[in-house]
């Protein structure tokens, strides 16, 4: 039975989208498709795009997906530091979702926010189906056209009117609020977060990560993605819901290539305050181990108008700071040490004063900062590769210290360390 929470009200909604470079396999050769993502505004799409192709006449999903949605319930038996790099053949995959890659993702959500101090996400069926039906749309569009534009929405695209908006047969609302309306999913106060991933890659022998690999992969990059980030640690969620799904993309071989989607769903209510004893968030925090050791693409960017590309120059694993109880917070004195090479990584701040999207709907408050550690000049990919900069050294662990004022009163000194994982490239 479908369980219909009490009251009505919507008291926000986030949305954002992080595209991914594909990475590079075991054996054949791979490429990365091209997602536009440093060309997404961080204002709504109006409700009709320019078509990148024209769509086909009589589209159809390569393998339809299921309409009712499924009712998986987590167990302890998934790893969410799953450390192999087994390959499945890319024609096993389909289009589908990837159920197990699903609660995974779910699973490392919690354990993440668990692991600072925060109240852990349990799974919630009915923000899965609202992102596996909103997985399922977008999955339809990729499989049926060559479409390049903001993931969030379900509008009528130009030259895509055959397989967009209401004419996709997954289609549940134009807006995220709109597809919360449908689904009856409202409370007072509610707060609800929608965050995708997406990736398209092509690999000549076929073989492709197994989807548990590619959940992992995903959230660990939005736990690097600035305001992913902040969205995932709100101490005000309590439910989180999942959906993994693999496509054909359009005019590709289904044994050579294939894209992967991820939507997350996570709501909470305002009267929630799962706040960690010491009263500051912080991600990484003391302990934490596996993070990416590069930042590659977010929309929208933490380093809008500073001229870098985060394509051909990434940065480290940011840390986020949030004192929720406080009006104001003042980050300085900042050091990011390499314990390992016994050298300073070099820093930029985002603070109210600097925010590079202040002015738009991702604003940053006054009691949030995010520290970028600038990795031009660690050379750290390793000998094999010719890139150079792959963001923080894998496998190190940093030891981040900064003086934090607290409502222009109370001064205190805040250190922790944490440990990067494999090179994310």
């Amino acid at each position: 039975m479908k369980k219909i929470l009490a009251g009505k009200g919507l008291s926000s909604v986030v949305f954002l989208s992080l595209f991914l470079a594909a990475c590079g396999g075991g054996g054949g050769s791979d490429s990365d498709s091209d997602s536009d993502a440093d060309k997404n505004t961080t204002t709504p799409p109006p409700v009709v795009e320019t078509p990148t192709d024209p769509a086909p006449t009589n589209p159809k999903p390569i393998d339809p997906l299921p309409t009712d949605p499924v009712d998986p319930k987590p167990t302890d038996s998934i790893d969410p530091v799953e450390t192999d790099y087994t390959q499945v053949t890319i024609s096993s995959l389909g289009n589908q979702e990837q159920l197990g890659a699903s609660l995974l993702a779910s699973n490392m959500i919690s354990l993440n926010r668990q692991s600072c101090g925060l109240g852990g996400v349990s799974h919630d069926e009915e923000l899965a189906a609202i992102s596996r039906k909103h997985a399922m749309y977008l999955q339809y569009l990729y499989s049926n056209g060559k479409v390049n534009y903001n993931p969030h929405y379900e509008h009528k695209l130009v030259g895509f009117e055959s397989i967009s908006g209401d004419a996709n047969p997954y289609f549940t609302g134009g807006t995220l609020t709109e597809r919360i309306k449908t689904a009856g999913y409202t409370a007072p106060g509610l707060i609800i977060a929608e965050n995708i991933t997406q990736k398209e890659s092509f690999n000549s022998n076929g073989m492709v990560n197994t989807p548990n690999r590619e959940a992992k992969d995903f959230i660990k990059a939005l736990f690097a993605a600035p305001y992913h980030l902040q969205s995932l640690v709100n101490p005000s969620f309590d439910k989180t819901g999942t959906s993994v799904i693999t496509y054909t993309p359009f005019g590709k071989s289904p044994a050579l290539n294939n894209g992967f989607i991820l939507v997350n769903s996570s709501s909470g209510t305002t009267a929630n305050t799962n706040y960690p004893k010491s009263g500051l968030i912080t991600y990484p925090c003391e302990g934490v181990i596996d993070t990416s050791t590069a930042l590659w693409t977010e929309s929208p960017s933490p380093v809008a108008g500073t001229g870098r590309n985060l394509r051909t120059d990434p940065i480290g694993q940011p840390i986020y700071i949030f004192a929720p109880e406080a009006d104001k917070i003042k980050v300085s004195n900042i050091k990011f040490y390499d314990t390992v090479r016994k050298t300073d990584v070099p820093i930029d701040l985002i603070d109210d004063e600097n925010d590079p999207q202040k002015g738009t709907v991702y604003d940053l408050p006054e009691n949030k900062a995010f520290i970028l550690p600038i990795t031009d000049s660690l050379n750290s990919c390793g000998v094999t590769s010719s890139k150079t900069n792959c963001g923080l050294y894998a496998n190190t662990k940093y030891t981040v210290s900064f003086d934090l004022l607290v409502n222009d009163k109370t001064l205190q000194r805040k250190s922790f360390s944490f440990t990067t994982g494999d090179t994310n490239y």
